[in-house]
């Protein structure tokens, strides 16, 4: 059996995902995806970092992800998130986070 295809295919992958991460480190853009059917999120490399949390975070649950969202705009973000879903829509929203140390920060998303 000839794997060379295979193994070229997944060469380009990794260069690929390497890139987006370089791209996103560079620009302070992350990413994530939130699983509908289970709330799971996964988080970029460079979201981890945004977000202040660790990279090695088994997952990022709801909650947790809350917890970081300043509590005056919690409210309006959840809002802005369950009219996108329920009216199958592309959103925006600004808000902001609080980090560990206190420290606060602006995301669009």
């Amino acid at each position: 059996m000839d794997i060379t295809e295979r193994k070229q295919a997944e060469e380009e992958l990794r260069r690929s995902e390497a890139y987006l991460s370089e791209g996103q480190r560079l620009s302070h853009t992350g990413s994530w995806v939130r699983s509908v059917s289970t709330g799971d999120m996964f988080f970029s490399q460079e979201s981890y970092r945004i977000f202040g949390f660790e990279p090695k975070m088994e997952k990022v649950t709801r909650e947790i992800f809350l917890n970081r969202v300043h509590p005056e705009d919690r409210v309006s973000m959840e809002e802005t998130i369950r009219r996108a879903r329920r009216e199958a829509i592309d959103y925006e929203t600004s808000y902001r986070i609080i980090l560990d140390d206190g420290s606060i920060r602006n995301i669009h998303a």
